[in-house]
């Protein structure tokens, strides 16, 4: 009897537990739709806008580094001197001498001074001239000596007015040779200024004569250097550089066109306390 008792208690307990999970699956159900009926729709996406940064980055490396900065320096005493022909200085070279250049004696860079031959010219012609009075001089030369030597042997022998006449012809062919000479140095370039050979046109370098334009220039300046502090290409620089003391001895590179010059600090010529660039 005990024992039906418990197997129908256990009937009823799992009728019990079917009708449970029975009645929790609906309800489940129930308020799995109720939830997805009450949300709200998901809203469209939110657009932000977005602006890109870029930043300059240095790399620093270790060692010793040397500050550099840019300033201008302009020469205190500043000169340039242009040589050229003219239309009718060539017509009466190539004409009366039938003259050409002869040779380029300095190159760029080279310093001349005052004088200095830059450009020869050759002329057939006065060669020629000079030549033939160079002859005639010599002549008269050897004759004139001759008559002073028969009158140191004989005192008897007086060849005065031919040693006269003879020294005269001299005078003159050494006055012609001058005058050749002199046509020489008007036709030759000749330097007019202490300087610096800056420019030789390259139809010179051949041979050619050109008219209108330049064919040599020198530049030339007083060894004064002057650094204005107002002027910069960054004002940052000026801004930091504005005191910068040069000392004696010290040594700076400019750049000017794609040439590099080293100049160095030294004491004042003028017998001042400044320190000056040359």
């Amino acid at each position: 009897m005990k024992g039906l008792y418990k197997k129908v208690n256990s009937r009823r307990r799992s009728a019990a537990r079917r009708y449970l999970a029975g009645l929790l699956l609906p309800a489940f159900f129930m308020l799995s739709g109720c939830g997805e009926a009450g949300m709200d729709p998901l809203g469209p996406p939110t657009e932000i806008s977005y602006n890109r940064v870029e930043k300059e980055t240095v790399m620093v490396e270790r060692g010793n580094l040397t500050p550099e900065f840019q300033k201008e320096i302009e020469v205190a005493g500043f000169n340039e001197v242009y040589y050229s022909v003219d239309l009718s200085k060539m017509l009466e070279m190539e004409i009366l001498y039938k003259a050409k250049i002869d040779s380029v004696l300095v190159s760029e860079g080279d310093r001349v001074n005052v004088g200095d031959t830059l450009i020869t010219f050759s002329s057939e012609t006065l060669d020629e001239k000079k030549e033939d009075l160079q002859s005639s001089k010599n002549i008269s030369v050897i004759r004139r000596d001759h008559y002073l030597n028969l009158q140191a042997i004989d005192s008897n022998y007086d060849y005065y007015d031919d040693i006269i006449d003879l020294n005269g012809d001299i005078s003159m062919a050494e006055d012609h040779i001058a005058d050749v000479d002199g046509i020489y140095e008007k036709m030759n370039i000749i330097s007019q200024s202490e300087g610096v050979v800056s420019y030789i046109n390259e139809s010179v370098r051949n041979g050619s004569m050109v008219t209108g334009t330049t064919i040599i220039k020198v530049v030339s300046d007083d060894g004064y250097y002057v650094m204005d502090n107002t002027k910069s290409e960054k004002a940052e620089i000026a801004e930091n550089f504005v005191d910068l003391d040069f000392k004696i001895g010290e040594r700076y590179t400019a750049k000017f066109s794609s040439k590099s010059y080293e100049l160095e600090v030294i004491a004042d010529p003028t017998g001042g306390d400044t320190a000056t660039i040359g």
